[in-house]
């Protein structure tokens, strides 16, 4: 009796085994996939927070002057990804390159107050307030004598970024790349548009639910979830720019 049961614990391990061992890991190919495509986007925020550190150093920009303001944000903005530059002042009133002063304020999101301490921000999802596009923000402060006298900032479309990532990341049909930020918002999904900024942590798959919490939770790893009734493998990092994380996913 005894050495039955020593079978069938053996067999039942066997089993377990083999499943383990037919399961889809993670090629080399994945894993260079993954650090290409997360390079590509990391690159485009890494030389956007530059050149906003750059402009925020100028001496007529600390001053306060708006049009030199707006001609430095502006300067060659077609030969890059569209965006909508603005300039704050520590109170929150603001300018645009799009409309000048506006009658609203920057005060009550939720990344200003950040910026007010003098901290860089990169990639805080946003609906735009005058121009009411899905954007995420790049901004910087100005300082003067240690102090925050402003905010330089890019609300860049998520719309035309997207576009210009279709265009720049090369994905193969069976794969997916997509960035969620760390309050679980997808920035994008390049399978789709209809998927920007949409919280993943509100969906009905609890192992897509899951999944996410893991991979917001931890710098870099393989995940599996269901979607569409089907089993998906996902391997992520954290972007070196900012609190995003960037995932490729496939079917088993």
């Amino acid at each position: 009796m005894r050495f039955r049961k020593i079978i069938i614990l053996l067999t039942s391990i066997a089993v377990i085994f083999a499943l383990s061992c037919s399961k889809k890991e993670p090629s080399k190919y994945d894993f260079q996939l993954l650090i290409n495509s997360a390079k590509k986007v990391d690159d485009i925020l890494h030389n956007e927070l530059q050149r906003l550190k750059i402009i925020a150093e100028n001496e007529e920009v600390i001053s306060g002057d708006w049009q030199s303001i707006k001609k430095a944000l502006t300067e060659n903005s077609s030969k890059r990804t569209k965006a909508l530059y603005w300039y704050s002042l520590p109170d929150g009133s603001y300018y645009t390159s799009a409309r000048d002063k506006v009658e609203a304020t920057l005060s009550d999101r939720e990344y200003f107050q950040s910026l007010k301490k003098g901290n860089n921000v990169v990639g805080y999802p946003i609906i735009g307030k005058t121009s009411g596009k899905k954007s995420f923000v790049i901004a910087v402060p100005i300082i003067k004598e240690e102090e925050v006298v402003g905010m330089l900032g890019s609300s860049v479309f998520l719309n035309e970024f997207w576009n210009y990532l279709k265009e720049q990341i090369k994905i193969p049909s069976d794969y997916d790349f997509y960035t969620i930020a760390a309050d679980g918002i997808t920035i994008f999904d390049l399978e789709s548009k209809d998927l920007m900024l949409n919280d993943t942590l509100e969906e009905s798959s609890t192992s897509l639910v899951a999944a996410v919490e893991e991979i917001i939770s931890k710098k870099d790893g393989i995940v599996t979830y269901e979607w569409n009734e089907k089993e998906k493998t996902a391997i992520f990092t954290k972007s070196h720019v900012c609190d995003w994380r960037y995932v490729i996913s496939y079917i088993e």
